[in-house]
């Protein structure tokens, strides 16, 4: 199954969360004062957190051992454009929607995990890989192994795919995607899912057509 990092290929199995729901998360990063001793709290920019996952991913493998999630694999799905390394970019403009989902195989088994409680694309990394952590602290105590754990992040269905032929008119794809767009915002009326629906849409015809910068 091909999993696109751009754009947000979210799972079929977990229901979005609204926007009017999504809260600001209070993951930051501490960096040192150039005079010594305060230091102070930032925010994470999308590098901060895509590092944080690869490195809660990596923690998975004893040193010397085979990989158990090969991060060479693993797909970091976004609605932010992605750099040659399929990473989104640090720098890129904050899309509307912030979901995040994480596809990887841990032990030749398929899973995801998603998030879209935080308002940021940051936040939502951070968190998949808090939990990621926690998880593997689950197997480290030993009152549960990572199967169990995972059970309800495996891929038992595919992602949300969908043609653009089938949300714009492939007569005329900007008038159509302007239109829904608007018809489809949730401040007017529209919903969060039909939104993402749009602008999903947009992406995939903008990456075929290769308009995309």
């Amino acid at each position: 199954m091909s999993i696109d990092a751009y754009p947000l290929t979210w799972p079929a199995y977990r229901p979005r969360t609204p926007r009017a729901e999504r809260k600001v998360a209070d993951f930051g990063k501490r960096d040192s004062n150039p005079s010594g001793g305060f230091r102070y709290k930032r925010a994470l920019t999308i590098a901060d957190a895509v590092s944080r996952v690869h490195s809660e991913i990596s923690a998975f493998t004893r040193t010397g051992r085979p990989w158990r999630i090969d991060p060479d694999h693993v797909v970091i799905s976004t609605n932010i454009p992605t750099t040659r390394a399929g990473l989104p970019y640090s720098t890129a403009k904050a899309p509307e929607d912030s979901g995040v989902a994480v596809y990887f195989t841990l032990d030749g088994e398929d899973y995801c995990l998603a998030c879209d409680r935080w308002t940021r694309v940051a936040d939502n990394l951070a968190a998949i890989a808090a939990h990621l952590g926690a998880m593997r602290g689950m197997e480290r105590w030993g009152v549960g192994d990572l199967r169990q754990a995972f059970a309800g992040y495996a891929q038992l269905q595919g992602p949300v795919s969908l043609s653009w032929r089938d949300v714009l008119d492939p007569a005329d794809p900007l008038g159509s995607y302007r239109r829904l767009r608007s018809k489809a915002h949730p401040d007017r009326g529209g919903s969060d899912a039909e939104f993402a629906r749009v602008e999903a849409a947009w992406a995939e015809y903008e990456k075929e057509s290769g308009n995309h910068g």
